[in-house]
């Protein structure tokens, strides 16, 4: 679990920025920016933003540093991969 900076088993939505990594177990359904400092990250084989379930926001989300996104279910966001 080291390597996240954020685990929810369920559904998830923040409008705050998260440093690290986040996994989501259910559905995303609020935009943010992910992975915005993962200086001290650890390795791992999961992108910045990991969610299982479907991705519904209002905006765009971001996803920093290179980090990329990982969607199990369906997205009707705008992901913009910086």
């Amino acid at each position: 679990l080291s390597q996240f900076n954020i685990v929810v088993t369920g559904d998830f939505a923040s409008s705050s920025d998260v440093e690290g990594r986040t996994v989501v177990g259910g559905n995303l359904s609020q935009g943010a920016t992910f992975f915005n400092n993962p200086g001290a990250a650890a390795a791992s084989a999961f992108r910045a933003l990991t969610v299982y379930g479907d991705v519904t926001t209002g905006g765009p989300l971001n996803v920093n540093n290179g980090g990329g996104a990982a969607i199990g279910g369906s997205s009707s966001a705008i992901i913009n991969d910086n």
